[in-house]
């Protein structure tokens, strides 16, 4: 296979499977045993396209806040130009974090409006949790996928032949996009799905974390959502920039994706987040203390009947 044929199908197949990726997942969350061990699990794929629609609607309010306000006042007020490739030092720091928080606010804010004006009635399981941040994250995946698709269809015509009719600045400009996107390398392509697993980990994890705050009524699990999701986005804009795709990616497979597995590990093993965090109500523990006392007074009539 020719250097040619090589990079184009490094990039197909890269793209196949961030679309691939989220569908199988789905299929094995949906049809995965029951987690107490009984019937199989049969869980909506609408969850999975609420979760998608969720991500969708934070996007709505995520980029226009981010560059029609946050990213021109902090060019305004803090002369930080989000654009600027050249950008070190403190004034990195702090676009990092600032990108993050406003990346967690509105994904995992929207997330709990979710659950709790759609999914309230139906979101009584571990696996239907799951359905729907595999839908969230899944979403994205499918979208970085379809336009890689479109970006390698549109890189494979502009390589032989440029648009007609560009000035010589237009045409300068586009020929140069061109050989950006042939020269990056297979490895650094791949990165691509790789980093669509641990973004899908991340998102059933945060769905996990939003739920607990909303089944338990507390802001806790919001709360580390929130940073949570600050954190990876913070650390991927600043290592991104400082050290390149692939130790961006080490950091995320090595801190942030084991924390992530570890979170979907723990609450898959309590079988529902209902009984991992609610307590038992207090009409079931009275029957069960009936019956109790039920059988141990049959006890000792039978043992004074002897």
């Amino acid at each position: 296979m020719s250097s040619s044929a090589l990079d184009i199908a490094v990039r197909a197949v890269a793209a196949l499977i961030m679309v691939a990726l989220p569908i199988a997942v789905a299929v094995v969350v949906r049809r995965w045993p029951s987690w107490n061990g009984s019937s199989p699990n049969q869980t909506s794929w609408k969850i999975f396209g609420m979760g998608a629609l969720c991500f969708v609607v934070s996007q709505i309010i995520h980029v226009p806040l981010l560059y029609v306000i946050v990213f021109p006042l902090l060019k305004n007020g803090l002369g930080i130009d989000a654009k600027d490739v050249s950008l070190a030092g403190l004034d990195l720091v702090v676009l990092a974090l600032v990108a993050g928080l406003m990346a967690g606010l509105c994904e995992e804010g929207s997330r709990w409006m979710f659950f709790r004006s759609l999914l309230k009635p139906q979101a009584d399981s571990f696996p239907t949790i799951l359905m729907f941040g595999t839908g969230h994250g899944g979403c994205e995946a499918i979208l970085v996928g379809l336009s890689s698709l479109s970006a390698l269809v549109t890189m494979y015509i502009y390589r032989h032949h440029l648009p007609d009719g560009l000035s010589p600045e237009d045409a300068a400009t586009m020929e140069k996009q061109v050989q950006d996107y042939w020269a990056a390398s297979n490895g650094v392509i791949l990165m691509a799905p790789l980093e669509r697993v641990f973004a899908m980990t991340l998102h059933m994890a945060m769905s996990l974390l939003v739920w607990r705050s909303f089944v338990v009524q507390t802001g806790r699990g919001l709360t580390l959502a929130i940073l949570f999701h600050t954190s990876v986005d913070a650390v991927a804009v600043l290592v991104l920039r400082i050290g390149g795709v692939y130790i961006t990616e080490l950091l995320l497979g090595l801190i942030f994706f084991p924390l992530a597995l570890l979170i979907v590990i723990h609450y898959g093993r309590k079988h529902t987040l209902i009984a991992s965090f609610e307590a038992v109500p207090q009409d079931e523990l009275s029957a069960r203390e009936t019956q109790t006392d039920v059988g141990e007074s049959q006890e000792r009539v039978n043992t004074e009947q002897e």
